[in-house]
């Protein structure tokens, strides 16, 4: 069972730049940002996002990240 929030609560606690992450869901997207900047957090609330208001399907990756 997947439980997907509100955008509204996926967007609480995020900056302005983060918020924009979240919400987008045109496309591929490039996150370029520093150590501690919860990059994270803003890419798998992108992903729950995307799921649940977009119909994304959860069991192909829809993210990725790099270090």
């Amino acid at each position: 069972m997947i439980c997907v929030l509100s955008l509204t609560r996926l967007l609480a606690g995020l900056n302005d730049a983060q918020r924009l992450a979240v919400g987008s869901h045109e496309g591929p997207m490039l996150v370029v940002a520093g150590a501690g900047s919860r990059k994270m957090r803003a890419l798998t609330n992108r992903g729950a996002h995307l799921i649940g208001e977009h119909g994304a399907d959860p069991s192909n990756p829809c993210g990725d990240l790099h270090q």
